[in-house]
């Protein structure tokens, strides 16, 4: 099985990440209206090992490669992928014009997670899929616990 994996870089991987990060970044520079998310976290042993698990979940989407992977990168796959980048930048717009509802901080959880786990998918890369898969599940628990109940 190990044999039809490589090391390489997966340029559209990191603009996956570079597409999910990026509205990070303007977040931790630019405070928002009613920003219910600078707040001190009551889960930092999970937040801890979900942030290991995003960085192990980009390594190996950018860094191992499957040499079956011929999937043309036209597939309906990456138009899904950025669709959820779509869905989580309009989040973003309306937490910025100051919503921040349930709706809209869940979807700000789960739309980044989709697009790299269809991503991860199309790539045939199920290291990076069953890290994202984890990444997934402790980033709703965080979010659930920190930000909704």
């Amino acid at each position: 099985m190990l044999k039809k994996y490589k090391i390489g870089f997966d340029v559209w991987a990191l603009w996956i990440f570079a597409a999910v990060m990026l509205p990070n970044i303007i977040w931790l520079l630019y405070l928002t209206p009613n920003d219910v998310l600078h707040k001190e976290t009551v889960t930092p042993t999970v937040d801890l090992i979900m942030s290991i698990f995003r960085w192990l979940t980009i390594a190996a989407l950018c860094f191992i490669k499957n040499r079956s992977s011929n999937r043309s990168i036209k597939s309906s796959l990456p138009a899904i992928s950025g669709a959820c980048c779509m869905f989580y930048y309009s989040a973003w717009i309306f937490y910025y014009c100051g919503e921040a509802s349930n709706l809209i901080i869940i979807s700000l959880c789960i739309f980044p997670c989709i697009a790299i786990l269809v991503y991860s998918y199309f790539r045939k890369n199920p290291f990076a899929f069953v890290l994202g898969a984890v990444f997934t599940v402790l980033h709703i628990i965080s979010t659930t616990v920190n930000y909704i109940i």
